[in-house]
């Protein structure tokens, strides 16, 4: 069941924000406010793997590639998902969720994971399909430069984010987090940490034809050799009603 606030508490705060409104909330700076209205979206998928893997579908390249539930790492509860690249090409490992499409404009997918290893790139790739087409929108953390990347209308990667570090110090976990506005095909914000890009000003353009109408989150982990880095998964939601 979809959680939040209750719908026109919701509305009277996001009436403040897009028309500069002189009240207490719109008169905060702008990273409070963000992080403030984030709380007040609607849950309509999440999953700390305190169970098993039957709300995900599979899959990877590479021989010995694996998606389990582990105990060695959590962020939340006792468990977590263990993503293992292959060790031949392709070298990866993946999950995915699929949701039907709701009436709500723009959603919000978002993980959280942890390494004590270099995994090359840790990704997110929606899948959205409208019942005519279908629009691949990514956010990619490479390792090598500690970047951030999505990718534009031209399916041409575009770096969006420096200085993305990550840590396996006191066993930290990482936020990743992108916003999407379906009506316009364009990409909203992401998070890395303590970062928030603003990303409005990118869009994407149709792959294909898709006839159904579906939603697909996936979370990758990709390398470039045979050594298999591991990366433990936790806490993945996808939100509607997104500012």
């Amino acid at each position: 069941m979809a959680t939040g606030a209750p719908d026109y508490f919701k509305r009277i705060l996001l009436y403040g924000l897009h028309h500069g409104e002189a009240t207490p909330l719109a008169c905060n700076s702008a990273g409070w406010l963000l992080a403030a209205v984030e709380e007040l979206v609607d849950t309509l998928f999440y999953d700390d793997f305190e169970a098993d893997l039957t709300r995900w579908l599979t899959g990877g390249s590479g021989t010995g590639h694996a998606a389990t539930i582990d105990t060695t790492r959590s962020r939340s509860g006792a468990l977590s998902c263990k993503l293992v690249p292959g060790s031949t090409s392709g070298y990866q490992s993946y999950i995915y969720h699929a949701e039907p499409l709701q009436d709500n404009q723009r959603w919000g997918f978002e993980f959280y994971w942890y390494t004590e290893d270099v995994p090359e790139k840790v990704l997110i790739y929606i899948d959205y399909r409208d019942g005519s087409q279908h629009y691949e929108f990514f956010f990619r953390w490479l390792s090598s430069d500690q970047s951030l990347w999505i990718t534009d209308s031209g399916g041409a990667w575009v770096q969006v984010g420096t200085n993305a570090g990550v840590s396996d110090i006191w066993y930290t976990w990482n936020r990743m987090k992108l916003v999407l506005d379906f009506s316009l095909k364009s990409y909203v914000r992401a998070i890395f940490n303590e970062q928030t890009i603003d990303l409005s000003s990118y869009s994407v353009a149709a792959s294909g034809a898709a006839s159904d109408k579906a939603v697909n989150f996936e979370i990758i982990n990709e390398h470039n050799d045979a050594s298999q880095p591991v990366i433990y998964v936790d806490d993945c939601r996808i939100t509607i009603d997104e500012p």
